[in-house]
């Protein structure tokens, strides 16, 4: 099932995507843990409490203290409850978000457009510790992506169209953790923010791909785990219904009915396909819609006028640094300096020439030229 797949000469491997042998080895302690929740039920009828005969209060204190210490079939019910909903999200897990977000990996190479750009991979400090970084790279690894998308805007006389380049950048998921340079970047059409590298696209769907037939199992192991955290309560409620009525109290039939019906059965499927529905609407949402968008003539004019206010303030009178000023108006206080002669003809300012002097001699001219002001 490994195969490999060579797009753009490079030889992709997809990640292993386990098996089912794994989530039984996982779960087997849980089922031993039911089963014996539901042998300790079974053997209620053998306790002296179950068994009290008339309303004698001696009678039922000899039965409590006469019988171990016993968990309430209710609380055991909640406990099948709570493993009903955990299963519940895994199965609809498998079945909505799972086929939808292949789906959506399989319209970039269908339906996408393409554009080269980099791949910026968000590389994390690298411990001494081996079981460290061997856990940070079973984690998901992201990076950002930096693509250009050209955008057309018309007039205001619908005449004339003007073509704008933005520069996208986007987080997304990696499964070549390095950065790269030119690379094929997929982006699904009018949806400017939804740029994959093409590479991890065609990884990410090999590996949906060689994972079918365990996705397929572990649904079924699902289903039949849901079938045994239903039938179970119906056990629990059977052994509830079957106590002495003196006992009801304690093991209320009727409260632990309605949690059954309105929680087990209604509730937790229809909330945990619900919640997974929102889960995947969140995630497409971050897959196509997130990013950020900066203009490239933006940009260029905010760094021009960032260069003319630095070029303004270099043109104070600070002695320390190297000043422009005209050839003309230099050269003429220069030779008036060295004749000591001082004349303010030919002082033309709207010179177009410059040349850069340094500081001392700036300084020395610019001190004969206010004591012959």
């Amino acid at each position: 099932m490994n195969e490999k797949l060579s797009i753009e000469g490079i030889h992709l491997a997809p990640p292993n995507p386990g098996n089912i042998t794994q989530l039984i080895i996982a779960t087997f302690p849980l089922f031993v843990v039911f089963v014996y929740l539901l042998y300790d039920a079974s053997t209620r009828s053998d306790q002296p409490i179950y068994n009290i005969e008339g309303d004698d209060d001696e009678e039922i204190i000899n039965a409590w203290n006469s019988t171990p210490a016993l968990i309430p079939l209710f609380d055991m019910m909640i406990v099948f409850m709570v493993f009903e909903g955990i299963f519940m999200l895994f199965l609809s897990y498998l079945v909505v978000f799972i086929p939808r977000r292949h789906r959506l990996m399989r319209s970039y190479l269908e339906k996408g457009e393409s554009c080269l750009g980099d791949v910026k991979f968000e590389n994390e400090n690298k411990s001494n510790n081996k079981c460290l970084n061997r856990c940070r790279r079973r984690r998901k690894v992201y990076g950002e992506v930096v693509y250009p998308y050209r955008t057309t805007t018309s007039s205001d006389n619908d005449t004339e169209q003007q073509s704008n380049q933005v520069e996208i950048r986007k987080r997304v998921r990696l499964y070549q953790p390095y950065s790269r340079e030119r690379t094929t970047i997929l982006y699904i059409q009018h949806r400017p923010l939804s740029g994959q590298p093409k590479a991890d696209v065609v990884i990410d769907i090999l590996a949906s791909e060689n994972a079918q037939h365990q996705i397929q199992q572990m649904v079924w192991f699902s289903v039949v785990w849901l079938v045994f955290l239903l039938l179970g309560p119906l056990y629990l409620l059977y052994q509830m219904k079957e106590l002495n009525p003196n006992l009801q109290d304690y093991e209320n039939y009727e409260l632990s009915k309605d949690l059954y019906i309105f929680v087990g059965i209604l509730i937790i499927p229809f909330g945990s396909m619900i919640g997974m529905c929102l889960r995947w609407a969140l995630y497409r949402h971050w897959i196509v819609n997130r990013g950020r968008r900066m203009n490239s003539n933006e940009d260029n004019n905010k760094s021009r006028n960032n260069n003319a206010e630095d070029s303004n303030k270099n043109k104070d009178n600070n002695y320390g640094e190297d000043v422009t000023l005209p050839s003309v108006f230099i050269s003429e206080l220069i030779g008036q300096k060295h004749s000591g002669e001082v004349s303010p003809k030919n002082n033309d300012m709207s010179s177009s020439k410059r040349s850069v002097i340094s500081a001392e001699d700036l300084a020395a001219v610019t001190n004969d030229y206010s004591r012959m002001a």
